[in-house]
């Protein structure tokens, strides 16, 4: 903070040089007009030149705090003062927060890096994925126009038919098994299709293992 008017600050310990005393005749450097000085030793102030930038000052500037003034050339008044004053302050509140927002966002990466920053977003209904009577799952899928339904780009075998969205009635899921048509393509090679396509498989909890097998059972 500073206050660079004219760099003049007027001193009464100062005396001024007899010489300057009497009636002048001065012109200004803008308008060239004459003007009338009369300098009067009783009336008059001395002044003295004075670096008014707190930023240039020789020695501590930051925070601009009114006692950081040169000695000798204390030149704010009151009101300067206590504006200063708050500025200061305010501005060293400031930058110690985009300072700390530097070093918390920096940490903040920092840690992501060696742990998980997820937070998951809402609450738990307490219903599981296998309760769902609409339960259906994504699976890798190609779209062709010879064939009715999208054909499978994964293994299905270990997939549950109850997990597929769509059905149909004129042939299994397995049908549609791309890793079928690899494993015939590549009969002789050294390659298998689980080396070309996505794997995919299902879990089932054990009470929904033992619920199928006494349904099939059952039948």
């Amino acid at each position: 903070m500073a206050f660079p008017y004219d760099n003049l600050v007027s001193d009464e310990s100062l005396e001024l040089d007899s010489t300057y005393y009497g009636s002048w005749t001065i012109k200004t450097a803008g308008t060239k007009r004459p003007y009338n000085v009369t300098v009067d030793l009783e009336s008059d102030l001395v002044y003295k030149y004075c670096l008014q930038d707190l930023i240039r000052t020789p020695g501590r500037s930051f925070p601009a705090l009114p006692q950081f003034q040169p000695k000798g050339c204390e030149w704010m008044t009151d009101e300067q003062e206590q504006v200063t004053t708050l500025y200061a302050w305010t501005s060293l509140g400031v930058l110690a927060f985009v300072i700390l927002s530097f070093i918390w966002g920096g940490w903040q990466t920092f840690r992501g890096l060696f742990r998980s920053t997820y937070s998951p977003n809402g609450e738990d209904q307490q219903i599981h994925f296998s309760d769902v009577p609409s339960m259906s799952t994504y699976v890798p899928q190609v779209a062709s126009n010879v064939f009715a339904y999208p054909l499978f780009a994964c293994d299905i075998r270990s997939v549950p038919e109850e997990l597929f969205d769509w059905t149909d009635p004129d042939h299994p899921h397995s049908y549609y098994d791309l890793t079928k048509d690899a494993d015939e393509l590549l009969r002789g090679m050294d390659m298998s299709g689980k080396n070309v396509f996505s794997t995919l498989t299902h879990w089932p909890p054990k009470r929904k293992k033992s619920n199928s097998s006494r349904k099939n059972k059952a039948m």
